[in-house]
């Protein structure tokens, strides 16, 4: 199967869970849970974003390394005090790029986020406390394979002057299911 990791003080895989049991493979996906992290002693990084909107303050980072296309499922629930999160793209602080921020997912104190990732790409992820609210930090978190098709459409004939093609949205990924 293929690897993609996040990382906090230590390197987990996004391939298999603590038993063993495979998180993703083609078209599937299994979830799975980081350790859980005290976020009390945490801080905001100099120049880092306020996340989902908010200032935060207690900040927790981890890294993903999309193993191929597809979407990454990222979700707080079993945390024990209100989060903000937030993924990003970017080698510094100072300049990241916002791709996906959510605070309270619904109607409950959890954040939830499924994002589409690139192959070989790295993303940051951020776990931070509402208005500077710290506690136990649990990020659940799944990766499923999304293959990528290029279409080409082709019209001929005279129809083919009046016809103009519009997009009406984005793509949504498939998820796997963290809620």
């Amino acid at each position: 199967s293929r690897q993609g990791a996040l990382s906090a003080d230590r390197e987990i895989t996004a391939s298999t869970t603590a038993s063993g049991q495979p998180v993703s493979s083609s078209g599937s996906c299994r979830p799975a849970a980081t350790a859980p992290v005290q976020t009390g002693g945490a801080s905001k990084e100099d120049q880092e974003p306020n996340h989902a909107g908010n200032v935060g303050g207690k900040s927790v980072w981890y890294r993903f390394l999309a193993p191929a296309n597809g979407t990454l499922s990222l979700s707080t629930s079993n945390s024990t005090f209100d989060t903000l999160l937030a993924v990003y793209s970017g080698t510094r602080v100072s300049a990241l790029t916002a791709l996906a921020s959510n605070d309270d997912d619904g109607t409950n104190i959890y954040s939830h986020i499924d994002v589409g990732v690139m192959a070989g790409q790295t993303y940051h992820i951020a776990v931070d406390g509402v208005g500077g609210a710290s506690g136990t930090v649990v990020l659940n978190f799944a990766f499923m394979d999304l293959t990528i098709y290029d279409v080409t459409l082709a019209v001929s004939g005279s129809a083919a002057a009046g016809i103009g093609l519009t997009p009406v949205g984005q793509l949504v990924p498939p998820v796997c299911g963290l809620r």
